[in-house]
């Protein structure tokens, strides 16, 4: 199997996993936030693979900006979910939630504009 046919399989696995958590994480469990959290962290460990594994490799750069999306993505959503729940909104949370993938997210478009500097060389 590819690797955008997995990739693709995946993501679309997620969204199902979210979709089945709104629907029933919103019900009377008034968990909502627990599908986000656990997208977020599967997410973010794979993104760590993905960053670990592509450090070296500029070229790549666009995968580790697409995971890295992703984690931003779902942390905001989170938040989102937790004040439509009625748990409220934590600042302090989402600063923390977006940091670490910011910083992610930047070393990213650094690799990205290393590969695009490399090109021009070459």
């Amino acid at each position: 199997m590819g690797k955008s046919k997995l990739l693709k399989g995946f993501i679309l696995f997620m969204f199902l996993v979210l979709a089945k958590n709104l629907v029933v994480g919103c019900g009377s469990r008034g968990d909502s936030d627990v599908g986000t959290d656990t997208n977020v962290g599967i997410v973010s460990l794979i993104a760590g693979i993905q960053g670990v594994k592509n450090a070296d490799k500029p070229e790549n750069a666009n995968v580790c900006i697409m995971y890295g999306s992703i984690v931003i993505g779902f942390t905001i959503l989170g938040s989102l979910l937790n004040v439509i729940g009625g748990k409220g909104f934590s600042f302090s949370s989402l600063l923390i939630g977006l940091v670490l993938p910011g910083l992610y997210l930047y070393g990213a478009f650094q690799n990205k504009k290393l590969a695009e500097g490399n090109m021009i060389e070459a």
